[in-house]
């Protein structure tokens, strides 16, 4: 059995981080990959690590970091050493992910990689969770428009091997279906 990612791609707001979280709690081998932030951590984000602009830009000099983005007035990049440890150690490595940033991942971890797609149920539904004080230009919800309208234009079609919508209030149940299809598409004799 060969590990897989699991790449959960979607605009802010669709809530890949409580999914994640959820996945995470059904099997063990689901672990965060490191990403390295240079803004203040939410309370409870223990799968980020907050780092100085000088500190991200010298892991991103080194080569350290992939899927380096420059987003909402911060940067964030992933560990490469992170995904690699786990994938060794027969893990499934969980990275909340930009759509944009998917080919230089799929580039870099050819083979190893199931591709999710989360969306919010609407547009509507997506402007109130971002009410939450997180976007008060409306920054997220105008770049998540204009990702939402790409992805329903098919654009994104071969990045995504999966897209799923999370309705508001079923978290735990999206989360289920996401882990049963990544073990029924990638191991289909273990079942799930």
């Amino acid at each position: 059995m060969k590990a897989k990612a699991l790449l959960i791609l979607g605009p802010s707001g669709a809530g890949k981080t409580t999914l994640i979280r959820r996945i995470m709690t059904f099997d063990e081998r689901f672990r965060p990959a490191r990403q390295y932030v240079t803004r203040s951590l939410r309370p409870g984000e223990f799968e980020k690590v907050q780092v100085s602009e000088s500190e991200f830009l010298e892991l991103q000099r080194s080569g350290k970091l992939i899927g380096v983005n420059s987003i909402y007035g911060m940067r964030t990049g992933t560990l490469v050493q992170s995904i690699e440890e786990t994938l060794a150690t027969g893990g499934f490595p969980v990275l909340d992910w930009p759509v944009s940033k998917a080919e230089e991942i799929a580039a870099a971890f050819s083979g190893c990689l199931y591709r999710v797609y989360v969306e919010p149920p609407s547009l509507e539904v997506l402007a109130s969770r971002l009410g939450d004080g997180r976007d008060p230009h409306n920054e997220r919800l105008m770049a998540a428009n204009k990702e939402l309208e790409a992805l329903w234009r098919e654009d994104y079609a071969r990045l995504i091997d999966y897209r799923v919508v999370n309705e508001d209030g079923k978290a735990n149940s999206v989360a289920r279906t996401i882990y049963e299809r990544f073990i029924r598409d990638n191991f289909p004799m273990t079942g799930s």
